[in-house]
């Protein structure tokens, strides 16, 4: 009797921590502004780069996407540790320059990141 509740234990606990491939389904969001400023500018010799135009505007930023990401041969507990969700900031500078003209774009925010997995 006791060989065969030992043996239902052990086959039980392979099914339960069996290795396979999981997939964790995440949607990430991105919410915050953007503001965009340009400039163009001249040069005097001696007063130096003289701005001509100065302007900048402000949008609000909202982006979606879904990601699969999947994880190979792991147990569904270690599945579950590496499929969490969290949310984290976020802060993108671009800065393009030509001679006379600056574009420059800063985005901001907050990255969302909600996972489940299946």
């Amino acid at each position: 009797m006791p060989r065969t509740i030992i043996y239902y234990v052990l086959v039980g606990l392979l099914f339960v921590s069996c290795t396979k491939d999981r997939v964790c389904s995440c949607e990430v969001t991105k919410t915050g502004t953007a503001t965009t400023t340009a400039a163009i500018t001249f040069s005097v010799p001696l007063l130096g780069n003289v701005p001509l135009v100065d302007t900048s505007f402000t949008t609000p930023v909202y982006e979606s996407q879904s990601v699969e990401r999947t994880l190979i041969k792991v147990t569904r507990r270690a599945a579950k540790n590496n499929c969490i969700s969290y949310t984290e900031p976020y802060n993108d500078n671009v800065i393009n320059t030509v001679p006379n003209f600056q574009l420059t774009s800063n985005s901001k925010g907050i990255l969302t990141y909600e996972c489940s997995l299946e």
